[in-house]
């Protein structure tokens, strides 16, 4: 095995120029950042006019009533159980809505009021 690659062949030929430095510095497309929107802002979509938060906000509901149609429809999968089986399941839930603080917080952004205890 030799070192100095006598006989051998030369390897490859030095790398294509590019047909001008400044071509190659200027990306394919412009890059633009959006002003005038806080960092942390999410885009959210418009509550829907038939939605249980629109109607919130319209005053067509208030707050138990809100809380109500979103445990309607998060326990709506459980047609098959007794009624009073998802009656105490919907029971459980609205307790936790009251008393879990990460649950609370998150009924205090989606409406703006902390939700209360229910009432036996």
């Amino acid at each position: 095995m030799s070192i100095d690659r006598i006989g051998k062949s030369s390897g490859p030929g030095p790398a294509p120029a590019a047909s001008s430095p400044a071509a190659a510095s200027e990306p394919a497309s412009s890059f633009e950042v959006a002003r005038n929107q806080p960092a942390n802002a999410v885009a959210a979509a418009p509550p829907v006019a038939g939605s249980a938060l629109a109607q919130l906000q319209s005053g067509k509901l208030d707050l138990e009533g809100y809380l109500g149609a979103k445990l309607e429809q998060a326990t709506a999968h459980l047609q098959g159980l007794a009624p009073a089986h998802v009656e105490a399941i919907r029971r459980a839930l609205r307790e936790q809505l009251a008393i879990d603080p990460a649950l609370a917080d998150l009924v205090t952004q989606a409406t703006g009021r902390a939700a209360s205890a229910p009432e036996d």
